[in-house]
Parts: C-alpha cells; sequence; structure tokens
C-alpha cells in the first residue's frame, strides 16, 4: 500500500482502478486537478484505491472513498490502507485527518470497528445521498397540483440579476447561508436546465441550483436548495423542487443524485427528504463522517 501518481498509472491500471470506484469518485483518476485549493491524492495497491482529498489551507485531509476488489476486503487490508494514509499525511504536516463512509455499504462494520480501537472519533451521520431515475420519478404527492400564493414567481437561474447575485455573495461572506447551499461554490458547472431561483415581489428569497459534474457529464446534483427562514414554512420549497425536477425530465439527462448535509439542514427538510424522496430511490448513501487528530 502507497500513495499512487496518476501520471504513472498505465492505461489497464486505471480502468482497473475505474472499475473500483463508483462514478462519483472516479475524477480522482483524472490527471487535471480541482480549480480550488484542494488536492487529490490517491493510495492503494494491486487490490485497493483511497481517495483523499487534501486542503492545505485548513491543515485538513479528508478520505472520501476506499474501494477493494471484490474478495480482498479484509481487517488487515484496511488496516493497512488506513496507517498508510495517516502516516503520510503525519508527513506532510495535515493536523486532522477525516473518513467519510456509506454506513450500507460492506466497508463500514469492520471500518467502524478499526476507527473505535484506533483513536478516531465517534462516527457521526454527515450526509444522505439519493440517487434517482429523473424519467421515472413520479411519487403521487409529485402529481399534485401546487400554486404558489399570489406575489411569488419562479425564474430560470440564468435569469438572476447582478443585484441578486451580490446578495447571495454577501450572505456567504456574513455566514449567513452554510457554504454547501451556496450556489457558486462551482459555478461552471451550474446546470441550466434545472437551476430556479425563487421571487417574493421581485426579492430573491430562495434557489434551486443543480450541477452537472465534468466527471458525470448525464448526472445532475441537487445540493444548492435554500429557501430564507420567514418563507419556509410555507412549503415553498416543494414547489421549488418540483420545479427543478420537471425541468430535469424535458431534458435529455436522466440521472440526478440529492444531497442532505445533516450539518446545514432543516430538520423539516430531511423529514420530506425521509418520507417522500428516500421510498423512490435507485440508490441511496447514508454516509457518516469520522475524524482523527493526527
Amino acid at each position: 500500500m502507497q500513495q499512487i501518481q496518476r501520471e504513472q498509472l498505465r492505461p489497464e491500471q486505471i480502468e482497473h482502478y475505474r472499475q473500483l470506484l463508483p462514478p462519483l469518485y472516479r475524477y480522482f483518476l483524472e490527471e487535471s486537478q480541482s480549480s480550488s485549493s484542494a488536492e487529490k491524492l490517491l493510495f492503494g495497491d494491486e487490490h485497493t484505491i483511497a481517495c483523499v482529498l487534501c486542503d492545505p489551507n485548513t491543515q485538513r485531509a479528508e478520505i472520501q472513498y476506499i474501494g477493494f476488489a471484490p474478495k480482498h476486503l479484509n481487517h488487515n487490508a484496511l488496516s493497512t490502507c488506513l496507517e498508510t494514509i495517516c502516516k503520510s499525511m503525519r508527513s506532510k504536516g495535515y493536523t486532522f485527518l477525516a473518513i467519510m463512509f456509506d454506513t450500507t455499504s460492506k466497508v463500514a462494520e469492520p471500518l467502524q470497528q478499526i476507527l473505535q480501537h484506533s483513536g478516531w472519533s465517534t462516527a457521526r451521520p454527515f450526509m444522505l445521498r439519493c440517487h434517482f431515475d429523473c424519467f421515472t420519478f413520479n411519487p403521487p404527492w409529485f402529481k399534485r397540483p401546487y400554486r404558489l400564493p399570489k406575489g411569488y414567481t419562479i425564474i430560470p437561474w440564468s435569469e438572476i440579476t447582478e443585484k441578486e447575485k451580490s446578495k447571495i455573495d454577501y450572505f456567504n461572506e456574513q455566514g449567513r447561508i452554510h457554504y454547501t447551499v451556496y450556489p457558486y461554490r462551482s459555478p461552471n458547472s451550474i446546470q441550466q436546465q434545472n437551476s430556479v431561483a425563487l421571487r417574493y415581489n421581485n426579492d430573491l428569497i430562495g434557489w434551486m441550483v443543480t450541477h452537472t459534474l465534468p466527471a458525470l457529464p448525464d448526472t445532475v446534483r441537487y445540493s444548492s436548495f435554500y429557501i430564507e427562514d420567514d418563507y419556509r414554512s410555507f412549503g415553498h420549497s416543494v414547489v421549488l423542487l418540483i420545479e427543478s425536477i420537471r425541468r430535469q425530465q424535458q431534458s435529455s439527462l436522466r440521472w440526478s443524485y440529492l444531497e442532505v448535509n445533516y450539518l446545514a439542514a432543516d430538520i423539516q427538510w430531511i423529514k420530506f427528504v425521509e418520507r417522500r424522496l428516500v421510498p423512490y430511490t435507485i440508490d441511496i448513501e447514508r454516509i457518516s463522517s469520522s475524524i482523527l487528530k493526527l
């Protein structure tokens, strides 16, 4: 087990590792780095691949995924993988190492046993990720007629004004919105097909901004969803979500996934997702996180 240099991999090795990773994490095998300050690192051997995202500005590294070849997932292999990454991150001067893992996956049980006995923090729920076939998504509540009261309008995200963009940037700088719902985290990946905003009396009060990442060109990510506090109790979030989904259904983009960050999401939104969206998923990831001080 060692750090892998992407540029030194042969095409057949890249393809082998691709098969060990879900599509969402295969961008780690691409040569180009992210436009952000974060650095992508790979660790692995013949049967294992681990994806680590590092931010030198915060001295924090994050194990985003560990993939194993069939029949090669075992306690010793997992321990060796974690020990190798920990040692490497310490040598690079990082202070904290986090790990994200799907509690429904095969790796979850042995991983949690190792974390509990290796000084890691207690694993806590971090994110819910729901995967959908948008073209077949049609639950009963989705068919009901929802109407916005007078004064409310839904507009395409492309019609956002510079003044409204400045308002969003100001909210972000002041910490009034969580960074996970800031729509301009990945401005070049915004999916204009179904990104929408909500106005009340011509004042911007919310948005559902989706993204299509280069690694998944046929997939829409629903992540930047926000409604101002004073308007959350009126059910406008449901109308905004439905409008966004319907616009995707009219496009050629079939696949989608919705992310709910437990640290940022309103409790009512979490309950809605569990009741109204989870039953209609084609796959679901319940991601927990744990942190180790290096």
